[in-house]
């Protein structure tokens, strides 16, 4: 029973590329059961995010050989590329390509024409569960097992394997963008990967996907020019990624043309809604000024045991935050006294986008002014006057009525004043005059830079609207 639960323990946290690598043979074979496959997948992250619970289990000390569980990572890289190209390969079969000869490579070994099968099957279903799997291997690739690769920083081999693998889901700048960038800027208007508070999904994934390939090229500028490189050269990182990301589009579009491009492309689309969707909420709102070391309180946490499963324990974001190069699984996953900040599933989540918001933001619809100072649930370990400077505390005074003359004495300079001050401004007859008189009320210049700041992270004033 020890030997089974040992095992378990190794390969519960990489039982996503193990089972989508057993979709190879349903590749080979083609039909129905490449669907079939593809629902029965997703039934159980679903199911199994709803019903199991979460995984509280303290793994420090699980395992005497750890090193075991990073070349389990970088095996898990060919194994999600093969999902990629034999999917490419299908994609091929009508147009009589056998993409690298396969088809015939496995008729030789085996027997068995794969060729024929395919062509005697129902293309749709195929294709459809096929780019589902796909898609899956992708994200797996990119977002989970690369991005744990992608932060061995010291570890070429991790790395290289990290580029190649996320290629595979057109992630390649998340091996730069990622350590690099949102580690040092999270929580702050320099990350893209960032959703502000109000944000909706479309509109953050839009802004955060666009934001992080820019954010690559300037970083890869950055640390060139530092080394006294030319900026387009072979020891660009991001060209690098994006090369091989070439080489897979031109893989696809032998195979079927510019539909073979279009699928590589839903592949990216796809592999990239998951991790968005990720993103919007694991520090959705959670502000951070640039000069403050990252704490718990700056991510949420989810610990159902498929989300914490899928994603390689990534979902206990507050410990990941606090040190990124430690193996996620072989880390102190539960440490009592983080965050108990948390946030609905993430798998939950991705796949009904309107959980996120509801996850994250514990309150009800009502006035803006009021939601948005009850907005952040859980900050116990924050003294009254910390409370006081981030404007978490509720207002202590009734607003203005709506369309009352403007009265700039009435307000202390506190920085719940200070938002009174706004939309009393808003909703007055003084409409010309400018927001920023109600910074002035601050008792000193730094203190109104600061609530400006925080304005700002939250879109204020525009979202303000008060009705009666």
């Amino acid at each position: 029973m020890d030997a089974i639960r040992s095992v378990w323990d190794h390969v519960k946290f990489f039982q996503f590329p193990l089972l989508l690598g057993l979709s190879i043979p349903l590749f080979i074979i083609g039909g129905s059961g490449l669907l079939i496959y593809t629902l029965l997948l997703g039934a159980y992250v679903i199911v199994g995010d709803l019903f199991f619970g979460e995984d509280t289990h303290h793994y420090e000390g699980t395992w005497r050989h750890p090193n075991l569980l990073i070349w389990m990572e970088i095996l898990s890289q060919p194994l999600m590329a093969a999902v990629v190209i034999l999917f490419a390969w299908m994609l091929g079969l009508p147009n009589g390509i056998d993409l690298f000869g396969i088809g015939a490579a496995v008729q030789s070994l085996t027997g068995f024409d794969p060729v024929a099968a395919h062509a005697a099957h129902d293309h749709i279903g195929t294709l459809l569960g096929g780019l589902g799997l796909a898609a899956g291997a992708g994200a797996i690739a990119g977002v989970v097992i690369g991005h744990n690769l992608g932060h061995r920083t010291y570890d070429l081999k991790s790395v290289v394997a990290a580029r190649i693998g996320s290629a595979f889901g057109m992630f390649s700048y998340f091996t730069i963008r990622h350590p690099y960038g949102h580690h040092n800027l999270v929580g702050t208007p320099a990350d893209p990967s960032w959703a502000r508070r109000g944000e909706s999904f479309w509109r953050f994934r839009l802004r955060s996907v666009i934001g992080q390939y820019r954010m690559t090229w300037a970083l890869e500028k950055q640390r060139l020019g530092k080394l006294g490189e030319p900026l387009w050269s072979w020891r660009n990182g991001a060209l690098q990624g994006w090369g091989i990301e070439v080489l897979i589009a031109a893989m696809f579009f032998h195979a079927a043309g510019a539909w073979g491009l279009l699928a590589f492309l839903a592949i990216g689309i796809l592999a990239h809604t998951g991790l968005e969707a990720a993103n919007y909420i694991e520090h959705q709102g959670l502000v951070r000024l640039p000069t403050q070391p990252f704490q718990p309180r700056h991510a949420w946490d989810d610990a159902h045991r498929m989300t914490y499963w899928l994603v390689s324990a990534i979902s206990r974001h507050s410990h990941h935050h606090s040190d990124a190069q430690v193996e996620e699984a072989v880390s102190i996953l539960i440490t009592r006294g983080f965050s108990k900040m948390r946030a609905k599933s993430i798998i939950a989540a991705t796949i009904l986008l309107s959980g996120c918001v509801g996850g994250v933001n514990q309150h009800p619809p009502v006035k803006p002014y009021i939601t948005r100072e009850l907005i952040l649930p859980d900050y116990s370990g924050m003294t009254e006057q910390e409370k006081r400077e981030m404007g978490l505390l509720k207002p202590r005074r009734e607003l203005a009525p709506v369309g009352a003359p403007f009265d700039l004495s009435r307000y202390d300079g506190t920085r719940e004043d200070v938002h009174r001050c706004i939309i009393d401004l808003q909703t007055s007859t003084e409409t010309k005059k400018n927001f920023d008189i109600c910074y002035q009320t601050a008792p000193t210049k730094e203190l109104a830079e600061k609530y400006r700041y925080f304005d700002n992270l939250r879109n204020l004033p525009p979202l303000v609207r008060v009705t009666e």
